[in-house]
């Protein structure tokens, strides 16, 4: 708290400072991180990969280039005020993608009116996925440990409808070639089966499946 960056993190100019967080209590912290929970209308950082016509926004922001961009929509499920020991405040965020943390770190710094900039940053899950079923870096040389973490590619996109195909249809797929739909399915991203292997991510459209993503068998 109470110091604001050109980037939004540690790494950027500082823009403005405020001894304003002093005073804060911890009521007054965990009530504007509660203001913060469910819809809402975040501006994306000027340094951060979204493209505006082709242009990546931190390459325009490197020359000096600050487009006023829209605001899109976000949602937060859960802000929790983990620690206070100012100017420091540690929170847990579950966010829908597409949300910037950054931003979520400055607009809690404009609604505490003294500023703040994110320090450090640690997902713990993504989806189906959790730092808890993670592999530590120096068990990657055994392959026991290895083999038993390992994730079926069908499993790790479990969050999308599964479709199982025939024989000659998964040779079209193969090709790149779209297939009639055999049976009704829903609309969007497919993970496409044959036989209980993972063969490829289709899109849903018009009756047929249209491989956007192929696995070599």
């Amino acid at each position: 708290l109470g110091v604001s960056t050109e980037t939004e993190d540690a790494e950027g100019r500082v823009i403005d400072e405020s001894r304003g967080w002093e005073c804060l209590t911890v009521d007054e912290v965990d009530k504007v991180l509660s203001l913060f929970e469910g819809d809402l209308q975040q501006v994306p950082p000027q340094f951060s990969a979204k493209k505006i016509a082709g242009v990546a926004m931190y390459h325009r922001a490197r020359r000096g280039e600050f487009v006023d961009l829209p605001a899109k929509n976000v949602r937060i499920y859960q802000l929790e005020l983990l620690s206070m020991d100012l100017p420091l405040v540690r929170f847990r965020v579950r966010c829908s993608s597409g949300t910037y943390v950054r931003s979520l770190a400055r607009d809690i710094g404009l609604k505490l009116k003294v500023g703040a900039h994110l320090v450090e940053l640690r997902r713990t899950s993504v989806g189906t996925f959790s730092v808890d079923d993670a592999v530590k870096i120096e068990h990657l040389s055994d392959a026991s440990t290895i083999k038993s973490r390992s994730i079926d590619p069908l499993s790790a996109v479990g969050h999308l409808p599964t479709v199982e195909v025939s024989r000659i249809s998964a040779e079209k797929l193969a090709c790149g070639s779209p297939i009639p739909l055999e049976d009704p399915c829903p609309s969007g991203f497919v993970a496409v089966s044959r036989g209980g292997t993972l063969i490829a991510i289709a899109e849903t459209a018009d009756g047929y499946l249209n491989p956007r993503k192929v696995f070599s068998q």
